[in-house]
């Protein structure tokens, strides 16, 4: 039987700064910013290119129009302005990092990767960049290397719920499930509520043959988010593993019902 699996993907804000030109640039410039802060992603690009037709080098103004395209969904567009930002100043590293997320965004991880590791050498303490590195890692298959990034967020950061889980995911790439097992304990300690993570480490149990426990995690992630379609078709498996078959196919429909249609694979296989 083939687990569903589940991998958390980390988020990224970006901190604004004032900068000043020309008059006319900067009043279009600080316009752009203030939409941007009210979610006016399209008021944002507007006031922005005018800043920019002012003024051509104007980093700022190229930097916040990539941040508001990016809200907006244009990936490639935000990927071209943070470009124009690094031909501008090489060692500004918030463009690498905010080109790595876009990157990702479009499944350039190779791309992201380089534009991570950019970061990590301007700026050697960059958690956000050092996880999300280890995510676009865990794309490429490289599971060692992801793991090396996400021992590097918890030893600058030992509370770092998100680098528990995530390396928790590797392990069980690796075949460590035992070392999952413990990595996803933690992520449940700093966090009772991690639906996630109740999730993985049941997944994890399963990989040991322990399904009376796994049924435990999984059922635990459903009370915790109880339309969690994922931990609906695992636990299905794992009861069908352990025998109870009447109740497994139960959880499998409750998943399709819940959008996750690849349990109907296991239905058409196991409940038939």
């Amino acid at each position: 039987m083939k687990m569903k699996r589940h991998i958390f993907f980390i988020l990224i804000a970006t901190s604004i700064m004032n900068v000043g030109y020309s008059q006319s640039a900067d009043d279009f410039l600080n316009k752009g910013m203030e939409a941007g802060s009210k979610k006016d992603f399209i008021g944002a690009v507007d006031a922005l290119n005018s800043a920019i037709d002012i003024n051509q080098y104007s980093v700022k103004a190229y930097f916040f129009r990539g941040l508001a395209k990016g809200n907006l969904q244009d990936y490639y567009g935000a990927i071209n302005d943070y470009s124009r930002v690094i031909e501008l100043d090489p060692k500004y590293k918030e463009a690498y990092l905010s080109r790595a997320i876009m990157r990702s965004q479009i499944n350039d991880f190779e791309g992201a990767i380089t534009d991570f590791t950019k970061t990590i050498e301007l700026d050697p303490r960059n958690t956000i960049a050092i996880g999300n590195r280890g995510i676009a890692k865990i794309r490429t298959s490289d599971f060692k290397g992801a793991i090396d990034d996400f021992n590097h967020v918890i030893k600058v950061n030992p509370k770092d719920v998100k680098a528990f889980y995530n390396r928790a995911e590797c392990k069980i790439d690796i075949g460590d499930y035992e070392g999952s097992v413990a990595d996803n304990s933690k992520a449940i300690e700093l966090d009772p509520k991690y639906a996630e993570a109740f999730t993985n480490r049941g997944i994890a149990k399963m990989h040991l043959k322990d399904y009376t426990a796994a049924i435990i995690d999984f059922t635990k992630a459903i009370d915790l988010k109880p339309e969690y379609a994922l931990a609906f078709a695992n636990r299905g498996l794992a009861k069908i593993a352990s025998g109870d078959k009447e109740n497994g196919c139960l959880d499998l429909k409750k998943a399709v019902e819940s959008g996750f249609t690849k349990a109907q694979n296991d239905i058409d296989k196991l409940c038939n």
